[in-house]
């Protein structure tokens, strides 16, 4: 399971996209996320229902893709 780990987070810092193909389990991963949403933003689109309550997790993909302010929840939009 190590092995397959880093190997997806790698997959995940060349195509953030290629988050859409990982298990579940992985979607909740904080790292792989954050490296899939540090690469593209829209990947926030893949991450887990849990993941995409996380704020950082957010603002990480806010800041690669602009973009993606409008589909965050009306809470998170006035974070700065």
């Amino acid at each position: 399971m190590l092995a397959t780990a880093a190997k997806c987070l790698k997959q995940q810092q060349q195509d953030g996209k290629a988050l859409q193909w990982a298990s579940e389990e992985m979607k909740g991963d904080r790292e792989l996320c954050t490296a899939a949403v540090a690469q593209d933003g829209h990947a926030l689109e893949f991450v887990s229902a849990e993941m995409k309550g996380d704020r950082a997790l957010c603002r990480a993909a806010v800041a690669e893709s602009g973009t993606l302010l409008k589909a965050l929840p009306e809470e998170m939009k006035g974070d700065r």
